[in-house]
């Protein structure tokens, strides 16, 4: 089985321009859960400005640097999270 911490899924409020220092959020999962992530995001709306988020990409997670990795997602302006808090 997939090691539980592998991916990060981004995804990006339709409207960050108006608010570029919080774009979105970034969650860390793995293939398994990614679905189900991708599936409860599309139902949830930006906190900030109430528009959709989107799906925008994902990337490898620094698996043995995940603190490190959850402060650079940060200053990118996501707000990092597990995929046990939205799921």
């Amino acid at each position: 089985m997939e090691e539980r911490w592998t991916l990060w899924l981004f995804f990006d409020c339709m409207n960050f321009l108006s608010h570029p220092d919080a774009r979105g959020v970034a969650v860390l999962t793995n293939y398994f859960y990614a679905p189900k992530v991708m599936a409860t995001i599309e139902e949830r709306i930006c906190s900030i400005c109430g528009f959709p988020l989107i799906y925008i990409g994902e990337e490898t997670a620094l698996t043995p640097f995940l603190q490190h990795d959850f402060e650079r997602i940060k200053k990118l302006g996501y707000n990092p999270m597990k995929d046990e808090e939205i799921i």
